[in-house]
């Protein structure tokens, strides 16, 4: 970053004075000519003119730390004594047209440098050649803002129109994080500010196909810090996104889910964690490959329970995963469980298990942090949080069926709402039942669509799936056929009413097995994929329990729908012969 000028003075040798603090030193500079290799900078580290050393030179001030000639002192006495304590030497280089020097911030310890604070400096202090001061004497110190902590840095991932963007946490509490961005190099924009313990942010609606660079720095309102260096990600074309982890060792499963924890060692490091179906992922990066990690969870939130993590002496942790195998919290030690499954691909490793195994099955969060390779996560604090993202359900009765009013040329789909869900995708396959495409994108509020692109001449099949944020249900079955010739198949809820097929997929024959909450009359039927009646099996009274057999050889090869419906019933389960 280019650091300004905080005074000058063009009429003597010394003419440039400049100050710049990173994260853990300080630094000054000044700049001229004919400089004498004798010279002063005095620091007013509180800004207090009652504190420290009244340098004469200027109008009332405090000085507690004096550097001369390469040694750093603090000031010992009264204002009005030139008494100073030798603290270190200090690495300077020096010319006579520039004196850089450069020392640890927190080698100030006995009066801690404050975020304002004032400096002067005086070459050639005893008057050999010319003596030259920066301020001009009777000036007050200059005053400067010291720079807040940088973080470091920031990593970027994304899919779409979608980019999370990463950084280090931070510990001082008086602080916020300003990300901004910048698009195809134009001028950064300000996105979002947030809580000195944020370190993700997903920027959306973003334009597609272009490149963003991004970057963060802290401000506590009156100082900021350097930003850090930049990051640069492309957009692409905008598609929904849903959470779809394989563990293989392809870090793309998880670029639009943030992390729960990151830190910083030479590089940006990073651990996710994320719920789907019933399992829970986790994945680890790092700027090297990863030869070691540990990820320790309090699952029921209880810091009372559970052993010490012995990372940051952070309590209550009741699970262990330590390089793919899994321990829980006995009295004193971990015992171990089980091996897991893990896959790392060079600075990059996944990993999941399933979520009974760690008791989160009806926990909603857990405490967690970890350690890679040997860097704590997160670094900034004791744990972190990681939130289970809501479950959405299959939609309820789906159901494809003819228009009324216009059977050739539309179709009708019609569902109900299932919980936790925030909208639904409808995908349809022409022609057969392998190549879907999703059709539209529905809010939660609809319970039905029509699609009016169809052909008389033409199969259309049908399926559809919940979501809520990155999360998505499983498919409903498949149903659809031609335009004006549909049979209506829909599904029920299974807490009413039960269908169960097995062996499925089988070569010969099956059983079926409906069980029924409230006993009635039914009808137990075959249906091909495009709603064709192929066999009936029961039609009658049934109780609660009732079991049939689909006959051997009665059906080719391929994929079928039992259809179980009646006074009490309304079930379709696929079923697969070979």
């Amino acid at each position: 970053m280019k650091v300004g000028i905080a005074d000058e003075a063009a009429s003597q040798p010394a003419k440039v004075f400049k100050a710049y603090n990173s994260g853990d030193s300080l630094y000054f500079l000044i700049q001229g000519n004919d400089l004498q290799a004798d010279y002063q900078f005095f620091i007013d580290a509180d800004n207090l003119a009652n504190t420290g050393y009244n340098a004469w030179q200027w109008k009332t001030n405090g000085s507690d730390y004096l550097l001369e000639n390469g040694l750093l002192y603090r000031h010992t006495g009264s204002s009005s004594d030139w008494s100073w304590e030798l603290i270190k030497s200090i690495d300077v280089a020096q010319s006579d047209i520039t004196i850089e020097a450069g020392f640890a911030i927190t080698d100030l310890n006995d009066v801690p440098l404050g975020y304002q604070y004032g400096a002067a400096f005086v070459n050639d202090p005893q008057n050999i050649v010319l003596s030259s001061y920066l301020p001009l004497t009777d000036s007050y110190f200059i005053q400067l803002q010291r720079l807040l902590e940088n973080p470091q840095g920031i990593g970027c991932t994304g899919s779409g129109n979608k980019v999370v963007a990463y950084w280090p946490g931070t510990t001082d509490k008086s602080v916020y994080n300003v990300l901004e961005r910048s698009l195809d190099n134009a001028d950064y924009q300000q996105v979002a500010i947030l809580q000195h313990n944020s370190i993700t942010y997903t920027d959306a609606n973003l334009a597609e196909n272009m490149p963003y660079r991004y970057r963060v720095y802290r401000t506590d309102g009156i100082s900021v810090s350097p930003a850090s260096p930049p990051f640069s990600i492309s957009t692409s074309n905008a598609v929904p996104y849903f959470i779809e982890i394989v563990t293989d060792g392809n870090s793309s499963d998880w670029n639009i889910i943030p992390p729960v924890a990151t830190g910083y060692d030479q590089q940006l490091n990073a651990m996710r964690m994320v719920n789907y179906g019933d399992s829970l992922f986790f994945s680890m990066e790092g700027p090297e490959t990863i030869n070691k990690y540990k990820i320790y969870m309090n699952t029921d939130r209880n810091n009372q329970t559970g052993l010490p993590n012995y990372l940051n002496n952070a309590g209550g942790f009741d699970f262990l995963i330590s390089n793919d195998s899994l321990f829980n919290a006995g009295t004193e030690t971990w015992i171990y469980l089980k091996m897991i499954l893990s896959v790392s691909s060079g600075s990059f490793l996944e990993g999941g298990l399933k979520m009974e195994e760690v008791a989160m099955i009806n926990s909603g969060s857990a405490y967690v942090c970890g350690r890679l390779n040997d860097s704590d996560l997160p670094q900034s604090e004791p744990q972190a949080e990681f939130i289970k993202m809501p479950q959405p359900g299959i939609p309820l009765y789906f159901n494809v069926k003819n228009s009324q009013s216009d059977p050739d040329t539309r179709i009708v789909i019609e569902w109900s709402r299932p919980g936790n869900c925030q909208g639904f995708i409808i995908e349809r396959s022409v022609g057969d039942s392998a190549h879907f495409k999703p059709m539209v994108d529905l809010p939660y509020s609809e319970t039905y669509y029509h699609d009016n692109t169809v052909h008389p001449d033409t199969i259309y099949l049908y399926r559809m799936y919940a979501y809520s944020s990155l999360n998505r249900s499983a498919y409903t079955v498949i149903y659809g056929g031609y335009p004006g010739q549909i049979s209506g198949i829909s599904e029920s809820s299974f807490n009413a009413a039960r269908v169960k097929v097995y062996p499925n997929p089988f070569s010969r024959s099956a059983k079926v097995e409906v069980w029924m909450r409230y006993p009635g009359d039914i009808r137990a039927s075959i249906y091909s994929v495009t709603g064709q009646n192929l066999l009936d099996l029961y039609q009658g009274k049934a109780e609660r329990y009732n079991y049939f057999d689909i006959p051997e050889g009665s059906l080719e090869p391929g994929v079928y729908f039992i259809r179980v419906n009646g006074d009490n019933i309304n079930i379709s389960e696929k079923i697969i012969t070979y």
